[in-house]
């Protein structure tokens, strides 16, 4: 049994997001689940559970890059890992709730 411990209503969606795991190298995955408190970022990558972790995704008005940040809540081996946003300014709740308004569906295969 899944115990649900959002607070708010999340939109599935697939955003491009990208991390740099050292000097010069860079992974990526895909936002598939977003909301005003937090997101899944689907990849193989690993993370560790409570870690503090920066990211950054595309926007789908142009090739920009916005950053990010969140706590690591879960992590769901081969699949993602899921992550609460934590101190966000003003300019990054506006790009979360553009990004749920704008983001393209995710498709059900």
């Amino acid at each position: 049994m899944v115990i649900e411990r959002r607070s708010r209503e999340r939109e599935q969606s697939l955003i491009e997001a990208r991390w740099q795991a050292g000097p010069g190298e860079w992974r990526s995955g895909r936002v598939s689940n977003l909301g005003a408190g937090g997101c899944f970022i689907e990849t193989a990558e690993e993370v560790a559970v409570g870690e503090m972790f920066s990211f950054e995704v595309q926007t789908p008005w142009g090739y920009y890059w916005s950053p990010l940040r969140g706590e690591v809540i879960r992590q769901e081996p081969g699949a993602g890992f899921g992550l609460s946003f934590v101190d966000l300014s003003k300019a990054e709740q506006t790009l979360i709730a553009q990004l749920i308004i704008n983001a393209p569906p995710k498709k059900i295969l």
